[in-house]
């Protein structure tokens, strides 16, 4: 839960008051109210107007994702571009004018592409989980006199997806992530997915995540265990979730 709270207090300080906060959409679940209540108490007390939805069930993250996005879509929300990140993900407070360089990386990745946005990602400091064939290919510019780097691979891998971008045209284009359980890798089939779909892809450099290392050895293990199970399953979905889902609550509930 630590991981948690230092992740949505950095989003608050980080993007309060830049973006509304009815544009700020949470969800998940935890396994008891006591997990719940402090990150609760902060969306409340520092994003008031923010959505919040705890799920009943340990569905994973895009099956979470997808049905926030779908909730923002269906209630006639305006936005061209979906801000995603993982629950442990840390926005660093000296990234100034972090929005506006984020939407100016999403204006040159689209130009020198000469194709709408598909997904850009952030760099990630600590645990960064970015391959090195991200780098293949980099172009720069300048805002506001700092310089800036995007890069993108050569074919659609490698990309990390524990905060992207990801056009709101594309999204509706591939229909979000595929939900292939409750770990599974949601996150390089959306890549592969949008770059499918005729979308642009990369990574800004420049502006960056951090990424804190798992600790967890016992988390660490049953995270393979279930990317194992997808690999398995090359990128099929699957149509029910209620036995991935309870696998899931009995493990996270023994460790309480």
């Amino acid at each position: 839960m630590l991981r948690n709270l230092a992740s949505l207090r950095s989003i608050v300080d980080q993007l309060g008051g830049v973006i509304p906060n009815k544009s700020f959409i949470f969800g998940g679940w935890a396994a008891t109210d006591a997990l719940w209540a402090p990150l609760q108490a902060l969306i409340e007390e520092r994003l008031p107007g923010a959505l919040l939805h705890r799920n009943d069930q340990n569905q994973g993250k895009a099956w979470v994702v997808n049905q926030l996005v779908a909730h923002a879509i269906d209630s006639g929300d305006v936005f061209k571009y979906i801000l995603t990140a993982d629950s442990d993900m840390v926005f660093p407070h000296h990234q100034s004018a972090f929005v506006k360089r984020l939407m100016r990386a999403a204006d040159k990745l689209q130009k020198n592409s000469n194709k709408p946005l598909g997904l850009l990602a952030l760099g990630q400091t600590g645990d960064d989980r970015n391959w090195p064939v991200v780098y293949e290919n980099c172009f720069r510019y300048y805002y506001r006199f700092r310089k800036e780097w995007i890069c993108f691979p050569n074919r659609p891998s490698g990309i990390a997806g524990g905060c992207v971008l990801v056009g709101r045209e594309a999204w509706e284009a591939v229909g979000g992530y595929r939900v292939m359980g409750v770990y599974s890798g949601d996150d390089a089939y959306l890549l592969l997915d949008v770059a499918e779909a005729g979308f642009c892809y990369g990574l800004i450099k420049t502006l960056a995540v951090e990424h804190p290392p798992e600790a967890d050895d016992d988390y660490l293990q049953w995270k393979e265990a279930q990317l194992a199970e997808c690999r398995e399953t090359a990128g099929k979905e699957l149509a029910d979730l209620s036995v991935a889902a309870h696998k899931a609550k009995v493990f996270w509930e023994q460790r309480q």
